[in-house]
């Protein structure tokens, strides 16, 4: 189950794709303890956690930032498919997803739900303008758990003109974590290309993805 609350002060990141949100945190050395209307209190211990972001507000979601331009291109010109990027929801109003396998039974596999994010087809590149100050980059990205089953695409994210990291996704394994420094830059680029399958109608959710200062 996720925590849906963007305009929460912090934010913690479980390994097995767990988000919480919080008005409030506290920490005894071991574990974060997090306070919220809507859960009341939580409990993470630190070697549960795969990031944390505690900068009390000072960050932004990438689907509430200025994008300069996007593009789509389509192998098939004819392709009635909507290929715009879609923002905190999925392509077809369905909400940002993401499954992980199962830490107890890894066959399983768990749908999670994200308030915020990006869905971008393959043959996808938009641009965002960076705010100043911001140093890191945060979130989650895998394949559209619709399309898991055989999906995979090329993931390159780019400040400015470098290149600050690519990513093979796969449907059948879990989503990546991404937590980068962003060299003081003015665009944030983002380029969805074909995976291994060579498929362009596969879809990437980019889940809780942000910038912090």
């Amino acid at each position: 189950t996720q925590s849906t609350q963007p305009d929460s002060n912090y934010v913690v990141h479980g390994r097995n794709g767990l988000c919480l949100y919080a008005d409030q945190f506290e920490s005894n050395g071991e574990q974060f303890r997090l306070h919220s209307e809507a859960y009341s209190e939580a409990a993470l211990l630190f070697s549960a956690i795969q990031w944390s972001d505690l900068s009390a507000g000072k960050s932004i979601y990438l689907s509430d930032l200025e994008v300069i331009r996007s593009s789509w291109k389509p192998e098939i010109t004819w392709s009635s498919l909507p290929g715009d990027p879609q923002f905190d929801h999925g392509f077809n109003n369905g909400p940002i997803q993401l499954r992980f396998p199962d830490s107890r039974a890894p066959e399983v596999w768990r749908l999670l739900q994200y308030a915020k994010g990006l869905a971008l087809r393959s043959n996808t590149e938009i641009v965002f303008r960076l705010p100043p100050e911001m140093s890191r980059l945060k979130g989650w990205v895998g394949i559209d758990p619709s399309v898991a089953e055989t999906g995979s695409a090329n993931v390159r994210v780019f400040a400015d003109e470098e290149l600050l990291v690519e990513l093979e996704l796969n449907g059948a394994v879990a989503p990546a974590p991404i937590n980068i420094n962003l060299p003081a830059s003015s665009e944030l680029i983002l380029k969805v290309g074909v995976g291994d399958n060579l498929d362009t109608g596969d879809i990437v959710h980019f889940a809780d993805v942000r910038v912090t200062k």
